[in-house]
This record gives C-alpha cells, structure tokens and sequence, in this order.
C-alpha cells in the first residue's frame, strides 16, 4: 500500500508536486543550477527531489496557516510517512531540506544532517497518520541556513 492510495493521500501529493514545481521554478530563475529527478521513476527512493547546485535537495510543503488563515508560528515536520516510512533527510539521503511555506511563498533552508540530530528523540505527533514534530521555521539548533522568498 502506498501512502497516496486515498483520495487525501492524492490531494497531498498534487499539492505537495505543484509546490515542488514552484520551488524549482523559483530557484531556476534566481540563478541556481537545478536538476528536477523526483519527475523520474529512476529516481523514486533517491530521498531527495532535486539536486540544487549539485547538493541532494528534499523539498517539503506546509499551507502555513490554519484553516482561518492565521499563520502558524512552527513548521509541520513529517519524519515517517503513515505506512512507516522514513523520510529522505532523517535517513541520510539529502544534504539539505526546503521547507517551502506555501502562505507567503518563502523557503526555509536547512541542512540536513543537523535537522536529522535536532529531531532524534524529540517528541512526535500524529498527523493524517504520520509521524510528524513541531519546529520553528528558523531553527538555527536544527540546521537553518537560510530563506528565500519565491
């Protein structure tokens, strides 16, 4: 079984893909050399979505806002798909993770291994059946480099 084989699995990946397309799109024109792998069949357990001036990128996508609009003050981690299946970064596949923040189109960068130490043994919720923790979106303890506004 995968994790999309629902219609709110579906609805998430068509999300999370646009919002991957976006990232790219915005990264591309600003400049950075982006090869786009996660299209690639190849490529499906690679644990990251593109390669960003030649460093294995995972991107993932928040709305941001609750469901009246107000802002959410931390970012949405999932760390284990509901099917158990770990994360790209939380197993060593990626050099960075993009939290893309899809409210305000900004990006959150964050290396990976950091990202992965910060959250061993931190307390998890779950969420649509996922495995999921809370951090700010500008946690320097957790690996956060920096955003871009797309």
């Amino acid at each position: 079984m995968s994790d999309w084989n629902t219609v709110e699995g579906e609805e998430a990946l068509r999300i999370g893909k646009q919002a991957e397309r976006a990232v790219v799109a915005g990264l591309a024109g600003r400049g950075y050399r982006i090869k786009h792998i996660a299209e690639d069949p190849q490529h499906y357990n690679d644990g990251y979505d593109v390669l960003v001036n030649n460093k294995r990128t995972e991107i993932k996508s928040n709305s941001g806002v609750d469901e009246r609009g107000h802002a959410y003050s931390t970012c949405c981690v999932e760390k284990v798909t509901k099917i158990g299946r770990p994360i790209g970064w939380s197993q060593g596949k990626s050099d960075r993770v993009l939290f893309f923040n899809r409210s305000n189109s900004m990006l959150y960068v964050y290396e990976a291994d950091r990202l992965h130490e910060w959250s061993r043994g931190r307390r998890t919720f779950l969420k649509h059946g996922a495995d999921c923790l809370l951090m700010p979106w500008e946690c320097a303890e957790a690996g956060y480099l920096c955003k871009v506004q797309l």
